[in-house]
């Protein structure tokens, strides 16, 4: 038995021995099928089957974890330290391990693209950070025309996605300026747990004083949706164990004794849609009758009947391909491959945004301060497995990413603060879109654009995260991009991999954001709080500072994902490119309902996981009413 059930309590073990187990015998019929079995789709799945008398099946293309060590330890991150030969990413099979298409706008090379695949989706593989953004994010969203999904709004859901646990002590909480108000969290059982690690690193107290050295404060709970500056973002990791607290521990394992509870891994699906019964405007009144499945192209396909809705939970990138694969998109895309258009809707796989970053190297060369090793010296990890399994505390019980910022434009961009937020508000209307867009997706795109240039001069809305991995790397992300990519099928066979194309660059203003980070990062080293820790010149270099054509040359060829993909089944006004209404209901149909990241209208400046726990704790509560009624 793997080593992570000795830290099951009696309870959760004795409700395993009476589970239903995963791929078990499955009905023809039940009332909700969710497609996508990651934080969303668990977390809807667990909701929804708190009511004995509803049935509710979950598909999921890939696998159950095996408790490997390497998910359940914070320090691994959901990387194998040791990964079979061949593999193509550390995640070995919990990643999809796919790619952009060729970034045009920078270097012309594409980007290796990372997402989670597996019963728990990215949570198996995150870095575990929590935090929500800022009350703005939100709130540009009910200004979009979605009423209810405003800060206040989300609030109650955002607390009753967590269990939340300020497990850290005065001292701690001095050095490392952790700020946590018990008013901003939810601590009732049922949710996915949030806590503390129980070892912390030195030079995350100096990057804080050096980031203070430079006017960016460090205060706040990062979870109240007020600070835009540095602060200690707990985890998702169990406030007892240590271990991570993913989408599966915390929303499938604690009710696989639910009778109404199905779940099936390793399956490919495509939607079955009836005929449309009258009409919804200007669209077809469609019922999606249930799915088709397999496990492969050579395999025979399923059909299962939902009585009630079918909602889709396969991510911002898988879930429009399976629109698009099933006839729900843009007409003459879907025309392209031979597919009969059900609904067209042009904004499915558009309005594409991403949290993209870029990587620094100045490693430190003091030896005064802790340092995160790695793996591999054999006598240090069985130190460090033995002090996480028997006191739960240690190097294991954290990344070594634990020191964040959420500055603001103004806090980063110093003299040219104010030409930057003039080129974004002097651009014209789509100008750096693509040309073939729809006119109602050029359309939503303005309304966010003037909601982005808003937050952009406000110096309490967050721009960019800084994120410290106390060797002296940082990365710097963009935190509320004016560029859109978009996500396309490849061909008509629903096994082929999706068209990824983030355009990373192709808006000016973008790049110009991340060389600005480049100039702040030779500021930050600078610092008396980082002097001391004796940062190399490695990257970028002093010489390259001083040469704007060699700095953006950098930005171009250093760019990658953060793994935040939102916005491709966009809630928004039909009119304004959106594929569903503030209800999650895909426009032109009954009773399909999308409740996965792709549903955000403009990406929140936080890490993600947060934001998608809350978004379907929320659409739990709207499916079920709109089923009473």
């Amino acid at each position: 038995m793997p080593r992570f059930y000795s830290l099951l309590s009696f309870a959760a073990l004795l409700a395993f021995s009476q589970s239903r187990p995963i791929n078990d015998a499955l009905l023809d019929e039940y009332d909700y099928i969710i497609v996508g079995g990651g934080a969303s789709g668990l977390t809807v799945a667990d909701r929804l089957t708190e009511d004995a008398d509803v049935t509710v099946l979950v598909l999921e293309a890939g696998p159950a974890d095996q408790n490997e060590e390497w998910i359940r330890v914070p320090f691994f991150m959901g990387n194998s330290p040791n990964p079979p030969a061949g593999s193509l990413s550390s995640h070995v099979q919990y990643d999809w391990n796919l790619g952009t298409e060729p970034q045009t706008y920078l270097d012309g090379a594409t980007r290796h693209y990372p997402l989670g695949r597996g019963v728990g989706g990215g949570t198996l593989i995150n870095g575990m950070l929590w935090n929500r953004g800022n009350v703005g994010d939100y709130d540009d969203w009910e200004t979009l025309g979605n009423e209810g999904w405003g800060w206040e709004g989300m609030l109650p859901y955002f607390k009753r996605s967590e269990s939340f646990t300020a497990d850290y002590s005065a001292e701690d909480a001095n050095l490392y300026q952790i700020q946590s108000n018990p008013d901003m969290h939810g601590t009732q059982a049922g949710g996915v747990s949030v806590s503390y690690q129980q070892y912390y690193y030195n030079g995350t107290a100096s990057f804080y004083d050096g980031l203070n050295e430079l006017g960016i404060p460090t205060e706040g709970d990062p979870s109240a949706g007020t600070t835009a500056g540095a602060s200690f973002l707990p985890m998702t990791i169990d406030a007892t164990t240590k271990t991570r607290s993913d989408a599966r521990t915390a929303h499938h394992q604690p009710h696989i004794g639910r009778d109404n509870l199905y779940l099936s891994t390793g399956q490919f699906v495509t939607l079955r849609c009836g005929r449309g019964q009258g009409r919804e405007g200007a669209l077809p009144n469609v019922r999606v009758r249930g799915v088709e499945y397999a496990t492969d192209s050579s395999a025979p396909r399923r059909t299962i009947t939902a009585r009630r809705d079918v909602i889709l939970a396969a991510g911002a990138v898988h879930t429009p391909k399976l629109l698009q694969h099933s006839g729900i998109g843009d007409s003459d895309l879907l025309s392209s491959f031979n597919i009969t258009t059900t609904i067209n809707l042009p904004g499915v796989g558009n309005n594409y945004q991403d949290h993209f970053m870029i990587a620094t190297n100045n490693a430190y060369q003091s030896t005064t301060y802790d340092r995160p090793l790695g793996y591999g010296n054999t006598t240090r990890d069985e130190a460090n497995r033995a002090e996480f399994n028997n006191e739960h505390s240690g190097p294991w019980t954290a990344g070594p990413p634990n020191g964040v910022a959420f500055p603001s434009l103004s806090n980063m961009a110093g003299a040219n603060f104010t030409a930057i937020l003039n080129a974004a508000q002097n651009q014209g209307s789509g100008q750096y879109l693509q040309a073939d867009l729809d006119e109602t997706v050029v359309a939503g795109y303005e309304r966010q654009k003037q909601l982005l240039v808003d937050a952009l001069g406000n110096a309490n809305r967050s721009q960019f995260e800084v994120l410290n991995d106390n060797t002296g790397h940082f990365t710097y992300s963009v935190m509320k991009p004016l560029g859109r990519g978009q996500i396309r099928i490849r061909s008509d066979d629903p096994f082929d991999t999706p068209i990824i194309d983030p355009r990373y660059g192709s808006n000016p203003v973008d790049l110009s954001y991340l060389v600005e980070a480049m100039r702040f990062n030779y500021r930050l080293m600078g610092t008396d709080a980082l002097r001391d820790l004796q940062p190399s010149e490695k990257y970028p270099t002093e010489e390259t500072m001083h040469n704007d054509d060699a700095l953006m040359q950098l930005v171009k060829e250093a760019i990658f994902t953060e793994y935040h993909p939102t916005g491709t089944t966009s809630m928004l006004p039909l009119e304004l490119g959106g594929v569903v209404d503030s209800n999650l209901k895909v426009y032109g149909t009954q009773n399909l309902k999308i409740v996965d990241s792709g549903v955000m209208p403009l990406i929140p400046a936080a890490h993600l996981q947060a934001c998608v726990y809350g978004v379907a704790e929320k659409a739990a509560d709207l499916i079920k009413a709109a089923n009473r009624s």
